[in-house]
């Protein structure tokens, strides 16, 4: 289903997650959810709002981690949340070798076919 693919929740599981999430605020979890992209990321900004605006949860570090194109005002809205931002390398740093390895083993297939 092309919803679960665009991380569009549906309002229940919006409703699920703040369930959860202010449970785990309520009993000192910490919490990190992985988030994609940035069309979407005001559904789970917006739950994380309402979960705060019940219980203080900046004690607990929560996070979010990926929104791989996260736009300026985002991490700005989620400063304000007092949530942090987990980032990965996508392959930033490891692209040459891959692209390398990659090229060399399709040399050799080629070689050998």
């Amino acid at each position: 289903e092309l919803r679960g693919m665009l991380d569009l929740p549906r309002a229940e599981q919006l409703q699920q997650f703040e369930e959860v999430a202010l449970w785990a605020a309520q009993a000192g979890l910490g919490l990190t959810v992985h988030w994609n992209n940035e069309a979407s990321i005001h559904h789970v900004l917006d739950a994380f709002a309402r979960v705060r605006a019940q219980e203080d949860y900046a004690p607990l570090r929560w996070s979010i981690a990926h929104i791989h194109d996260a736009r300026p005002q985002t991490l700005a809205r989620m400063k304000e949340l007092q949530l942090g931002w987990l980032m990965q390398n996508r392959l930033y740093f490891a692209a040459p070798a891959f692209l390398a390895n990659y090229e060399a083993a399709r040399l050799s297939q080629t070689r050998a076919g």
